[in-house]
């Protein structure tokens, strides 16, 4: 869950990719920091909901 993902920080995490909302969110232009296309973007999407995503597929994350 959420909770227990934020509880262990994972080793070597410097090396990781950062994933912020912005780079998700349809509302925002490329200029503004959306890094995917509109069609494959969420409307505002939150930390929370990134995480849960990231832990359904099982790919290690960290809430920072």
């Amino acid at each position: 869950s959420f909770r227990s993902m934020m509880a262990v920080a994972p080793p070597n995490t410097k090396r990781w990719i950062i994933l912020y909302p912005v780079y998700m969110n349809s509302k925002k232009t490329l200029a503004e920091g959306r890094r995917i296309c509109t069609s494959k973007a969420c409307e505002n999407p939150t930390c929370a909901e990134i995480v849960d995503c990231c832990a359904h597929l099982k790919v290690p994350c960290v809430f920072e």
